[in-house]
């Protein structure tokens, strides 16, 4: 009897788990990749060596491109990408349950876990490829075993506090923060203790006194911390404003402050729904409503998870950091604050149950009848509750759709066109991870100065733009001197684009507008600034072995024609060279110079007045550099 009971337990949690799979798997690959996901994907793909030597530099730490590289062992496609944030989410579900058992009973870890299962803030980066989710699994877990070691001071919890801690560091810079909370949570837990000690005993606070569960405590975090070490030369110069870290972005200087404006986000996005009217506000009531009866029953519960809350947010604005802070840095407070949510719906519950209790009919009842009847009632007014919220989540997408805008630019351009993006290189290079050959475009850097150049060329010309405000004078000589592309001639007409309801949601990027420009074939292109790693180390267009390049000329010159292509590399450089399709010529040059060389051969009579050449670096050992591709009479 006795275990029928046990299992019949885990019934609500397990029918609540299946929900938070349902919820994360549904269009978990239905919508592109957006920017940041692409840089995630293309990362991931790196050896394990490389993510180990780059990624140990903030803000983004390796530990979820390592998870990424093994799923991208099963494809290429978004679900792959996306799936180990979408396991970390799930796991997060349960994670929370685990934690909130060993603060409050079954119904309120119950509530605290569907509640976690439903929310759109979770469920939109559970089908996100970036960390965020990952970070909300292991700060859940860490949550767990920290209360877990102050009731039993076992080593297998210590060994659980551990590597939730050292996994949620090496996930995000932000994964510090709870390690960071749970010192200064145990210090006033110590404290109080002690203060407690010394008022009943008329002495001060013995030191061989101290319990087992905070000497336990203090080695894990000792132990997170000495795990994390291999991090440190990075971090400590990113966290003093000297370098840009990881992904080679510089942030803005200007201090962090914990306005209004992201207080507002913060509570609208960790709340019921991401709504920044009546369900914030509800939300905030709740879980003050819930604070308080913890308070009530479990002072040293609620002193945790207020330390929880409290902490980032005021260390952050206390210490001022010189990088962009993004409200979902912060996702990991989410659990905490839908625990507190729980108990105040909790004790809506119970006041309701108890007015139920006058009426005759209700009293006849069974209790496990007016259980099953309360729960039922209480999932679907969440679910309802939820049900707007989620329908505009799944409808929104994520903007920009880099595949439809890839597949647009393959159907209509031509090889040797000018592909220019606002944001330069990372624009480009979110681009490139959908197109079949972004070799096949010329890209400079979305400079007035560039732009100018280009248009002197009169090449065919197109310019991405994210709104203005990266290049605003760019911005200004694009719309008076070239045509928008209307988005009906490129966008997915399935997708909503554009925000049209009432709910928050995190936006990827600004609506994309593309502008251009009908020129001719040119008879020469230079390859200024181009695509990948290297970009910006070089103003040429890096080559790696197997990587192609196209381009399209025009043969304007009386004959004999010439093809010039004027390259670097350290030695040797080996490519092999095509034109309209058929083999031409083959170059290993064992006295390349990383200066650069330039190789000419003379076109046959019939090679047309449009030529395409294309270019493959053979060589596994060079890198090699083009500089310019070029038709010219004798």
């Amino acid at each position: 009897m006795k275990k029928q009971v046990v299992s019949a337990q885990w019934i609500i949690p397990v029918l609540i788990l299946f929900l938070a799979f349902a919820l994360r798997f549904y269009h978990l690959d239905a919508k592109g990749l957006w920017g940041d996901e692409i840089a995630q994907a293309r990362w991931a793909a790196f050896p394990l060596e490389k993510i180990w030597e780059r990624f140990r530099d903030p803000p983004d730490f390796l530990l979820h491109f390592v998870l990424g590289h093994f799923a991208l062992q099963g494809g290429a496609a978004a679900l792959w990408i996306r799936l180990p944030s979408l396991a970390t989410s799930l796991l997060a579900v349960p994670a929370t349950y685990i934690a909130t058992r060993r603060l409050a009973r079954r119904e309120i870890a119950s509530a605290a876990m569907l509640l976690m299962a439903l929310s759109p803030f979770q469920i939109w980066y559970a089908q996100d490829a970036r960390m965020y989710a990952s970070l909300v699994c292991f700060a859940a877990l860490s949550l767990y075993f920290f209360l877990r070691l102050l009731d039993k001071p076992q080593w297998r919890g210590v060994l659980g506090l551990t590597l939730a801690n050292a996994a949620a560091i090496y996930t995000h810079l932000f994964g510090v923060f709870p390690a960071l909370i749970e010192f200064f949570a145990l210090c006033g837990i110590a404290g109080a203790a002690g203060w407690r000690a010394r008022k009943n005993e008329n002495s001060l606070f013995r030191w061989h006194r101290i319990p087992r569960s905070y000497v336990l405590i203090v080695t894990s975090l000792a132990l997170a911390g000495s795990l994390a070490l291999p991090l440190a030369p990075g971090t400590l110069p990113y966290v003093a404003g000297q370098t840009a870290g990881a992904n080679g972005t510089t942030d803005a200087a200007q201090a962090f402050q914990l306005s209004p404006q992201f207080l507002q986000l913060l509570l609208s996005d960790n709340g019921l729904a991401p709504d920044m009217g009546w369900r914030m506000g509800l939300s905030l009531a709740l879980a003050l409503l819930g604070f308080v009866l913890l308070a009530r029953k479990n002072r040293r519960g609620a002193w945790i998870l207020g330390v929880w809350l409290i902490l980032p947010p005021l260390f952050l604005q206390l210490t001022h950091p010189l990088h962009d802070v993004a409200n979902r840095y912060l996702i990991f407070l989410q659990p905490v604050y839908l625990i507190l949510i729980a108990h105040g719906l909790y004790a809506i519950a119970r006041g309701i149950s108890g007015l139920l209790r006058r009426a005759a009919w209700w009293r006849a009842q069974k209790a496990s009848a007016r259980y099953f009847v309360g729960a039922s009632a209480f999932a679907a007014l969440l679910i309802l509750f939820s049900a707007a919220p989620l329908r505009a989540l799944y409808a929104r997408a994520k903007l920009n759709d880099w595949q439809t805008l890839a597949h647009f630019f393959e159907t209509h351009t031509t090889p040797g066109d000018v592909l220019m993006v606002e944001k330069g290189f990372w624009g480009m290079n979110t681009l490139a991870f959908y197109l079949k050959n972004a070799n096949a475009f010329s890209s400079p850097p979305a400079t007035l100065k560039e732009l100018q150049k280009a248009f002197a060329q009169n090449r065919t010309m197109w310019y991405m733009s994210f709104g203005g405000y990266y290049n605003p004078q760019a911005q200004q000589w694009v719309e008076q001197n070239l045509r928008r592309v209307e988005h009906t001639q490129w966008m997915r007409p399935d997708l909503d684009y554009a925000p049209r309801d009432e709910f928050h949601f995190t936006q990827s990027e600004p609506l994309l507008e593309i502008y251009m420009r009908q020129g001719e074939l040119p008879s020469e292109i230079n390859y200024d600034n181009e695509l990948g790693d290297r970009a910006r180390a070089t103003p040429h267009l890096p080559l790696a072995f197997a990587k192609k390049l196209e381009a399209k000329l025009a043969v304007r010159n009386p004959p004999p024609h010439i093809l010039e292509i004027e390259y670097a590399s350290k030695q040797p450089a080996q490519f092999e060279i095509d034109v309209n399709g058929i083999a031409f010529a083959r170059v290993q040059d064992a006295a390349a110079s990383p200066n650069g060389t330039t190789a000419r051969w003379v076109l046959p009579p019939d090679a047309g007045a449009e030529i395409v050449v294309r270019l493959e670096n053979v060589s596994r050992q060079t890198l090699l550099f083009i500089k310019a591709v070029r038709v010219r009479g004798e």
